[in-house]
């Protein structure tokens, strides 16, 4: 709890940044060409730009659609705090299972098919580190947790060009770093025949990851 609020006051703006921006709203719509421009339709035009540049920006602030690199870690969100001097103990864990869905969502389609990187970033989220059965090759991967793979157009087929998922087979070895450097990712199209494969009861999923159904 005390992590969450730290981050909520610690990101507040104590800079002269906010007003240096109105300003520089204000010069975008009321330029030396219109100079003529009333007070009360400049200010109009202004909130009216504000909201546009907020709609923008919500893109990259937008936790669902923000780059990796700006998203909180736990280690920081549970920083230590001292308190343990003083014989309290805070458990600031999250607790709750995790819930995959074991489908195509409204927004998967056109990101799957649009190479943008915010549509690889909500798919990449959404399916990252998450395990599947290939009976074919009779082995358990893993999608990578690094980033997904952009298939170009392939001849005559539809579901081309498409974001798809990079796997590994799961081993007892992972934790020997030769092994990994030798490993090589299969890519899998994400589609009905990936969500079998991540249902299959063969997938070694973790005990707080429960599988929904649509």
């Amino acid at each position: 709890m005390f992590g969450d609020v730290a981050r909520k006051v610690l990101a507040q703006l104590t800079g002269p940044g906010g007003g240096e921006r109105n300003w520089q709203k204000l010069k975008y719509v009321w330029d030396g060409k219109r100079h003529s421009l009333a007070p009360e339709k400049a200010e109009k035009e202004v909130r009216i730009y504000e909201g546009h540049v907020r709609e923008m920006a919500q893109l990259s602030t937008d936790p669902l659609e923000m780059p990796l690199r700006r998203l909180w870690t736990q280690e920081e969100v549970t920083f230590d705090m001292g308190l343990g001097e003083y014989g309290i103990t805070l458990d600031m864990d999250t607790t709750g299972m995790v819930v995959f869905k074991c489908y195509e969502e409204d927004w998967e389609k056109e990101a799957r098919t649009k190479k943008l990187a915010i549509n690889e970033f909500r798919l990449f989220q959404k399916y990252t580190g998450v395990k599947f059965f290939d009976e074919d090759e009779n082995q358990v991967y893993e999608i990578c947790a690094t980033n997904l793979e952009w298939q170009k157009k392939i001849g005559k087929d539809a579901t081309t060009p498409c974001y798809v998922v990079l796997a590994k087979p799961v081993s007892e070895e992972d934790d020997d770093e030769e092994e990994k450097e030798e490993v090589e990712y299969e890519p899998y199209r994400i589609n009905d025949v990936l969500y079998d494969m991540i249902r299959d009861s063969r997938s070694e999923h973790p005990e707080d990851l429960q599988i929904e159904e649509k």
